[in-house]
């Protein structure tokens, strides 16, 4: 998962999951799909959501491409599956805080484009 500013200084030594930084320049914590819920990174408290950022600055909570072959959470016609959209509703709260600091609003744009940029070959 990628990790949003300050959580690699955050989970240092709280983890023993790898810590990885790419080509650009964003940390990914790698797992084998266990982990200490305590010091799980945003992405995964969020998970499979995203707050798209748009060029207008406007927050959007939306399902994230990225995870639509591996959750079954996008299947919303299966009965047992109810999304609660409190949940929506307090990441966009959170996301809306966080944003007003340039690092984390730029850390969405960023992945924004990179998930619009993905969209175009899904």
């Amino acid at each position: 998962m990628y990790l949003f500013p300050y959580e690699e200084q955050y989970l240092s030594g709280k983890t023993e999951n790898q810590i990885v930084n790419t080509n650009s320049n964003l940390n990914l914590l790698l797992c084998n799909g266990e982990c200490n819920r305590k010091y799980r990174p945003l992405a995964c408290r969020i998970f499979p959501y995203f707050p798209y950022l748009d060029t207008n600055g406007i927050l959007e909570v939306k399902f994230d491409l990225r995870a639509k072959s591996i959750c079954p959470l996008q299947f919303t016609d299966i009965l047992q599956i109810v999304i609660n959209k409190r949940f929506i509703k307090r990441i966009e709260r959170v996301f809306r805080k966080l944003i007003k600091h340039k690092v984390f609003y730029d850390y969405l744009r960023n992945l924004t484009d990179e998930i619009v940029f993905l969209e175009k070959f899904h």
